[in-house]
């Protein structure tokens, strides 16, 4: 896409990149993962709807300590529902 801006009488083009960037990237961990005696233990947890699809959830691994409290944020789509109803058995999917 390109813009034309006028700045003190002079007009500017500048072409701008309208691709969107590939946002499936892993983020980088934050807080604490692991916890001195945790109630709660999930390792490398891996999900996949479809052999050899792309996996909904990929190597997750996380403790939750006695009295914490644990909010999961994140766009739509992202594998929130889907860790949470395997840690709770609510699924017929082999999550490993």
């Amino acid at each position: 896409m390109t813009t034309t801006t006028m700045t003190n009488g002079t007009l500017t083009e500048q072409t701008v990149n309208t691709t969107p960037q590939n946002t499936a990237a892993p983020k980088e961990t934050c807080g604490v993962p692991f916890v001195d005696n945790p109630r709660m233990t999930a390792r490398n947890v891996f999900v996949n709807y479809e052999h050899g699809a792309k996996p909904a959830i990929a190597d997750v691994s996380l403790d939750i300590g006695e009295k914490e409290v644990l909010a999961m944020i994140g766009p739509s789509g992202c594998g929130k529902s889907t860790f949470l109803r395997c840690l709770l058995h609510a699924t017929s999917l082999a999550c490993v």
